[in-house]
């Protein structure tokens, strides 16, 4: 038996199928830093059209402005405060030294070659994936254990990394 992830046109139809999974079931509430929240573990979709993937939901109250310059931040490999800073300034409580971002600062741990390097991590998946279509090994690592090494680090990544694949 192949067990597919479920095809949604665009995210919203997604989005509200895990918020009714989260409300409706009692085992996905957690508490997170002190905040009530519930979570939804292990889900894959499909979105066969990439530029669907904004929630266009009223009751969200999402800010598509700050989702366009936040990925135009991630692709830049930027970590620096002074334009994702513009778009939304409750991020600067998460810089430990009110410059620089660490942890969700996504793109610059996917974009930048880490220290004695010289190709980024993305080059060397992209590469990796031109020589071997097949491969499973396209993993780009977001998080990094040296987050863990402050008690006190307010920005640690959330995300955990990306897997890769030409299927």
């Amino acid at each position: 038996m192949m067990l597919t992830a479920p095809t949604y046109l665009s995210v919203e139809g997604a989005y509200v199928d895990l918020l009714r999974l989260a409300c409706e079931s009692p085992e996905h509430r957690i508490e997170a830093r002190g905040n009530a929240a519930r979570e939804v573990i292990g889900v894959a979709f499909q979105l066969p059209n990439p530029r669907q993937r904004l929630p266009y939901i009223a009751a969200r109250k999402a800010n598509p402005v700050f989702h366009f310059a936040e990925a135009l931040w991630y692709l830049a490999g930027r970590r620096d405060l002074a334009m994702i800073g513009y778009y939304t300034p409750s991020m600067r409580s998460s810089s430990p030294d009110g410059v620089n971002l660490g942890g969700s600062a996504y793109g610059h741990a996917l974009f930048n070659p880490a220290a004695g390097d010289t190709v980024s991590p993305f080059d060397r998946v992209l590469e990796l994936l031109r020589t071997e279509a097949d491969s499973k090994r396209g993993y780009l690592p977001v998080f990094s254990a040296t987050e863990l090494t402050s008690a006190d680090n307010p920005d640690m990544a959330c995300l955990a990394g990306l897997h890769l694949l030409v299927r």
